[in-house]
């Protein structure tokens, strides 16, 4: 892991964005990951939150998802002493099975990736993001969505 920069200026206008949709992290697992690995960054550290239609925030050890947690310190790894924002969006229950023919995207699905997409604008005019990253958040949410 890269050493700690202390010469990097952070612009206080940009925020790493980051989307989460039906997992989030815990404070405990991401502190001790601070400890353990990254020692230069404070142990209270913890990214912003943009709720989207009730995307929650910190959730108790027992209800943390593993993806969430690897997707902030990796951010965390790379860009402190920059901010990192979380995205979360509420993604309610997916369903398991589509009715509705294939090229027809059902309702549920219709409002998800309406959300998702509101998000991706968000994090591109926010971020500045490239196509070839705008693209690549776009197939995400499409492969969440089917």
């Amino acid at each position: 892991m890269p050493a700690q920069n202390s010469n990097r200026k952070v612009n206080p206008n940009n925020a790493l964005g980051i989307y989460e949709g039906g997992e989030n992290y815990d404070k405990a697992d991401l502190k001790l990951w601070i400890e353990n690995y990254a020692p230069y960054i404070p142990v209270d550290t913890i990214p912003g939150l943009s709720s989207v239609d009730g995307g929650e925030g910190p959730v108790p050890e027992k209800d943390a998802g593993v993806e969430a947690l690897l997707d902030i310190t990796i951010a965390y790894e790379l860009i402190y002493p920059q901010v990192v924002n979380i995205f979360s969006v509420d993604v309610g229950t997916l369903p398991t099975k589509v009715t509705a023919p294939t090229n027809t995207l059902s309702r549920t699905h219709t409002t998800l990736l309406i959300k998702l997409l509101l998000v991706l604008w968000t994090l591109s005019s926010t971020l500045s993001m490239g196509v070839s990253a705008l693209t690549l958040y776009c197939s995400r949410a499409l492969t969440l969505t089917a």
